[in-house]
């Protein structure tokens, strides 16, 4: 059974997931040799139990040697001993640990991540957003993505990070090689991909190992600086853990606040009735339209799992090493959870969606990416009126996002007037 959208419903989805919810909620994809979790319920349970359903990228090449070799070897605490050659350039990261290490690795960055360290740095999101919105109306016309969306996070993570802004275009040639190498794809342990990745992987680390360098005889007051000097049971991090930091925060810390700000847009100037409502009532509205916008087109569409062991799921036999993907998109679509959940609604309450996932994995970025949500939000209300699609404008005129996985476009051009001050 396909438990994929096809490529016609990237930018609209959610019939299809309707359709799975209703008819298919836990579905087996033969030809992917993947299970596909389209309901609220089923998906957070899976989120919940990483000791059934793990995130661990080599034990999960473990089981799939293991089935090769038709044996039923246990997992073991030296289980990277054990793997075969081919996983030996797989970098892992928190998104790709199960405890303990995941959980001593993701307290280290949590220091950097602390609610009153991001609020902290609301003061410089509301400058840069000012900022680049005043550039945009000077060149009298502004495209949602470029101009306002990309360039606000990148500039924000790279920042906390450390890389000197002239290097900050680095950042977007990375991300958009990253993600167009998983275009269109639903293998993620693809080799062609592995190769890919393998390529600016070694151009990311080349660059960020000078600025460990730097930073280890220089330290500031920036992430790398903070890593360098962070500890785990007295060992200090080695530098494949900090690099993989790095890679991490590159693709995390700013792609989904991306998605987040163009969804945000589009869904408002497709609702004009809610966005009249958010100019009536901006201070008090504009947090629960982002958390309308993470519900309605969440930034991240699916998260991936794969099985420990055999296990029996709400009467669905799963098989020790078959893969799971878990569509949040869906699941934050669910009618048992959300009335009318295709409806686009920023007065929504309760809104418990889990776009930022669920369980151990909880997204670390949340808050700021939340932050520059609404700070975008803010500063296109006061500065312009009048906002509305091109002339031209089609759902088919938009570019989706490379990645199967990730809700967003890559242009959304906008007519507008300046507000009179």
């Amino acid at each position: 059974m396909e438990i994929f959208p096809s490529k016609n419903e990237r930018l609209n989805p959610f019939p299809f997931y309707t359709r799975m919810r209703r008819l298919n909620p836990i579905a087996f994809d033969d030809k992917n040799q993947i299970w596909g979790i389209f309901n609220y319920s089923y998906s957070k349970e899976i989120l919940s139990n990483h000791k059934i359903f793990s995130s661990d990228i080599h034990k999960l090449l473990f089981l799939q040697n293991q089935v090769k070799k038709n044996t039923h070897e246990q997992i073991n605490g030296d289980i990277k001993k054990n793997v075969a050659n081919d996983t030996k350039n797989i970098r892992t990261s928190i998104l790709t640990l199960d405890p303990p290490r995941h959980r001593q690795l993701r307290n280290v960055i949590l220091s950097a991540f602390t609610p009153n360290r991001i609020y902290n740095l609301n003061p410089r999101i509301e400058e840069v957003s000012k900022k680049l919105l005043n550039n945009a109306i000077k060149k009298g016309e502004i495209d949602i993505i470029r101009d306002l969306a990309y360039p606000l996070p990148v500039t924000i993570i790279a920042e906390l990070i450390g890389v000197p802004y002239k290097d900050h275009n680095l950042f977007k040639q990375w991300a958009d090689r990253l993600l167009g190498a998983n275009a269109n794809t639903t293998n993620f342990l693809n080799r062609k991909l592995e190769q890919d990745f393998k390529i600016i992987q070694e151009e990311m680390d080349t660059y960020f190992n000078k600025i460990i360098q730097i930073r280890e005889k220089e330290p500031k007051n920036d992430l790398i600086s903070n890593l360098i000097g962070s500890t785990i049971d007295n060992n200090r991090l080695t530098t494949e853990e900090i690099l993989s930091f790095c890679s991490l925060l590159l693709l995390a810390g700013h792609v989904t606040t991306v998605n987040l700000i163009g969804n945000t847009i589009r869904s408002l100037l497709e609702n004009p009735l809610q966005l009249r409502k958010l100019k009536k009532n901006p201070n008090a509205l504009i947090p629960s339209t982002i958390e309308e916008s993470l519900r309605y087109r969440s930034p991240v569409q699916a998260l991936f799992r794969f099985l420990l062991e055999d296990c029996d799921f709400n009467n669905y036999k799963m098989s020790r090493g078959q893969r799971i993907v878990i569509w949040l998109g869906s699941a934050n679509h669910d009618e048992a959870i959300f009335k009318n959940p295709e409806e686009f609604d920023i007065l929504r309450q309760p809104n418990e969606h889990i776009a930022f996932g669920y369980g151990i994995h909880f997204c670390i970025g949340s808050t700021l990416a939340r932050l520059e949500g609404q700070s975008v939000l803010k500063q296109i209300l006061e500065q312009l009126e009048d906002i509305s699609f091109m002339d031209n404008y089609t759902e088919e005129s938009l570019k989706p996002m490379h990645d199967v996985f990730l809700m967003g476009v890559s242009n959304l051009p906008i007519k507008f007037k300046e507000r009179k001050k």
